[in-house]
Parts: C-alpha cells; sequence; structure tokens
C-alpha cells in the first residue's frame, strides 16, 4: 500500500534511480520478512505434527480400526459358516 501510495503522490520520482534504489532496499526487507513469517509458521507446524503423532491418538484410532476390521472378518466368517450349513441341509 506505501509503495501504491508514494508512486501516485511523487509520480515523477519513480524514474529517479536513488528511489528505484530505495524500493529495491524494501522489496529486498519485505522478502526478508515474509520469509521469517514462513519459517516460524513451517517451524509451528512441525512442532504441531509432532505432538500429534506423538500424543498416542493415532495408535489408538488404528488399533480400533484393525480390531473393527478383524471383528468384521469374524462376523462374515460366521455367516458363511451358517450359510453353508443351512445349504447342506
Amino acid at each position: 500500500m506505501s509503495f501504491n501510495k508514494f508512486s501516485s503522490e511523487f509520480p515523477d520520482l519513480r524514474a529517479d534511480d536513488q528511489t528505484k534504489e530505495e524500493l529495491k532496499i524494501r522489496v529486498q526487507k519485505l522478502s526478508n520478512d515474509l520469509w521469517e513469517i514462513i519459517d516460524a509458521r513451517k517451524n509451528e507446524s512441525l512442532a504441531k505434527i509432532a505432538e500429534m503423532t506423538s500424543g498416542g491418538w493415532s495408535d489408538h484410532e488404528m488399533r480400533n480400526l484393525v480390531r473393527n476390521m478383524a471383528s468384521l472378518m469374524e462376523i462374515e466368517i460366521s455367516k458363511f459358516v451358517c450359510v453353508h450349513h443351512i445349504s447342506i441341509f
């Protein structure tokens, strides 16, 4: 916003070499600030992922899933056995 404001207030200075150099410095500072924010958020995200994976929730849910799948397989086998016994008689 400050760049646009400056450009609209002082359009003649945009062609000046010193102004161009100052704008390049500001762009570089903005770029550095953005990279710092990105790195901070990346580190926060990695810490959150590590916290979530070490909490045991995913392991607990995986055990529940395996247990449910095993129960489902047992039920299907029992159903097959019952249908097989009925078809024999």
